[in-house]
């Protein structure tokens, strides 16, 4: 016992494709490819779009924090300018003579320490937050840079794959019109060999003139074949029909005699129009000279 495949090459058998279904694998194959080029272009437009949504989130974090900073300092300078920048010195003097004026100038004093106070708050959370935020804004950076590389690629495959799905359509197209062709003229082969092997069974009706009557013929050549080797050989040539012609109308009667073998052998006329008897006996005669030789390939029933 063998495998197929091992026999089938053993015995020289060339395996058989159909142009129709190897287009169609194609074709299905060429889907699935741009499905998956486009399905993976998708995934990629959603990542991008959301790392780009992030760094808009974490820059405005920065952003803010950047602004509550100048804010802080921009409010610091206002109060210490309020409150450091007086009138002239007599103005001055006056004032520190009532405990009034001296706490208002005190508060003065004290109100610039606050904003300073608030301006460091506001200025360390801005470092920090740039701390913090600085690699991961870089980070964030580096892969959405990757991810646009990576969406042109994603782009340009699924564009790809759908120029592919377009040739594969097209080839599928073509094999089944070429298959349509074929077949048609399968057809149209099938109806003319049945035309002609009609044609070559026909039965010729009338006898050619002037052919000899079975009695006049001569004697067979004796031995050779047994009639049943003959009855086969017949079989093999026309069908066992002695009317037969074949689809060239070359090769005529049981035996299929063309008409130079046939005078070659004493006949006259259409061979496929001499009697059975004429017709064995012609064949005889051409056996007792030559052999199995003129039948090549049905001869092998006379040997």
């Amino acid at each position: 016992m063998c495998l197929f495949v091992i026999c089938a090459s053993a015995a020289g058998a060339a395996p058989t494709t159909d142009p129709v279904a190897e287009a169609r694998a194609a074709l299905d194959r060429a889907v699935s490819v741009r499905r998956d080029a486009e399905t993976r272009s998708d995934q990629v437009h959603q990542q991008l779009a959301e790392h780009e949504a992030n760094l808009a989130r974490q820059v405005g974090a920065d952003t803010d924090a950047a602004h509550r900073m100048e804010q802080a300092r921009a409010q610091m300078q206002r109060s210490a300018t309020a409150a450091l920048i007086g009138d002239d010195d007599v103005a001055t003097a006056m004032d520190w003579l009532s405990p009034g004026p001296a706490m208002e100038r005190s508060a003065r004093a004290v109100y610039p320490a606050h904003r300073a106070e608030q301006f460091a708050d506001a200025t360390a959370v801005y470092r920090a937050a740039r701390a913090r935020l600085a690699p991961e804004l870089r980070k964030l950076a580096d892969e959405i840079a990757q991810l646009r590389s990576a969406d042109a690629q994603a782009d340009a495959a699924a564009i790809q794959a759908a120029a592919l799905e377009r040739d594969a359509e097209r080839h599928l197209d073509e094999a089944a019109q070429a298959a349509r062709a074929q077949a048609a003229a399968d057809r149209a082969k099938a109806a003319s060999d049945a035309a002609q092997r009609a044609a070559a069974r026909r039965v010729v009706a009338t006898p050619a003139a002037g052919a000899p009557s079975d009695a006049s013929l001569p004697a067979a050549p004796t031995g050779g074949p047994s009639e049943a080797q003959w009855a086969r050989l017949r079989q093999c040539e026309s069908g066992g029909n002695y009317r037969a012609v074949n689809p060239s109308g070359k090769y005529r009667g049981a035996y299929q005699f063309d008409y130079r073998t046939w005078a070659a052998m004493g006949g006259s006329g259409d061979p496929a129009a001499a009697s059975p008897a004429e017709q064995d006996l012609r064949a005889k005669m051409l056996y007792d000279l030559r052999g199995w030789r003129p039948w090549p390939e049905c001869g092998r029933f006379l040997r």
